[in-house]
């Protein structure tokens, strides 16, 4: 199987915009290492500020890495062409987490979907209105809702219109950048499993965004969990939620809306996230672990293999035993999503 994208050592470092003095640089992305293959789902889970967006904008070369590569079906972005990055801007699209501000307000549904088709330069107006007739059946739409505008739409409608215009050229990789957070939890259900239908008849590669890990969990083929712009553990669904190894894992699997490691059973005063500018000696995750021996406040681990596919940045990983952690940190089944 192959990949649709690798990132190989991608690092992103942002330099101060300081006037008057230097500034300390922000190592924002520290040797992330992942692979999206070809038709299957990776999810990106971490708190705000974990590195996600910037993951992000790699991808979509929106901006060039410090060092390392990303590579888009073995080719690598540094070295595309002009009408080679065209097309891999056709083929890489977005679904941003706010349906209600992602679709222009003054346009038709229609014209909203018929937008990247125009743009793309190589379809007749019959085959871009079928274009359009087909997606919107494909994502639930009744054919005449392409007459109306954005706001006579609900939060779950206007996400499956953005959803279809992201899907109507055929891309090869489509980015869920919290896709579901803005919806009621109902509406959650419905649009997960347009997704997973989608995905199953069209095999497009989906990076799946998210700091909730049960909907990461539903969708996703393996999960790469981020922390401080690090992957801090890496490994397929099963195998991460029956096994997980990385106490920030842990922290996830216990809360869908994680704000401090105080809380039903992480004790210890409440502690703010490390800073980029200052970063911490040793693992980042330390000041925050009711594990940390003076090696990880002094080293700093690296994403090792501990079973074939699953990798692990933690030094006691195979000494704790999360599963019989304080607090019941154990979530062993993806969640079911019922339309």
């Amino acid at each position: 199987m192959s990949n649709t994208i690798e990132l190989k050592q991608v690092n992103k470092i942002y330099e101060s915009k300081a006037i008057f003095k230097k500034g300390k640089p922000a190592h924002i992305l520290k040797d992330v290492t992942l692979e999206i293959r070809e038709g299957e789902t990776l999810g990106l889970v971490g708190e705000s500020g974990s590195g996600k967006t910037t993951t992000t904008r790699m991808i979509l070369h929106q901006e060039p890495v410090t060092s390392g590569e990303i590579y888009y079906y073995g080719k690598n972005l540094s070295e595309m062409t002009k009408e080679e990055e065209k097309e891999y801007h056709r083929n890489v699209q977005v679904v941003f987490q706010n349906p209600f501000s992602s679709l222009d307000p003054s346009m038709k549904i229609e014209d909203i979907l018929a937008e990247p088709l125009v743009i793309a330069g190589k379809y007749s107006k019959a085959e871009i209105k079928e274009k359009v007739k087909k997606i919107l059946s494909r994502v639930g739409l009744a054919d005449d809702y392409r007459k109306r505008y954005p706001k006579e739409f609900s939060g779950g409608q206007r996400q499956r219109i953005a959803i279809a215009r992201a899907l109507i050229d055929d891309p090869k990789l489509l980015i869920l950048d919290e896709p579901v957070s803005a919806l009621d939890v109902s509406v959650r259900g419905q649009v997960m499993n347009l997704l997973k239908s989608l995905q199953e008849a069209n095999r497009t590669s989906y990076l799946f965004i998210s700091h909730d890990m049960a909907s990461v969990a539903f969708l996703s083929t393996r999960i790469a969990v981020m922390y401080f712009g690090r992957i801090v553990e890496y490994a397929d669904t099963e195998t991460l939620l029956s096994g997980y190894r990385h106490p920030y894992t842990a922290l996830l699997m216990k809360s869908n809306d994680v704000v401090n490691l105080d809380e039903d059973g992480y004790e210890g005063e409440e502690i703010d996230p490390p800073s980029h500018i200052n970063p911490p000696t040793g693992c980042p995750f330390a000041a925050r672990c009711p594990y940390a021996t003076d090696r990880c406040r002094s080293e700093e681990p690296t994403l090792a293999e501990v079973s074939e596919g699953h990798k692990v940045a933690c030094f006691r990983q195979d000494e704790i035993d999360l599963k019989k952690a304080k607090g019941g940190l154990v979530k062993e089944k993806a969640p079911e999503y019922m339309i």
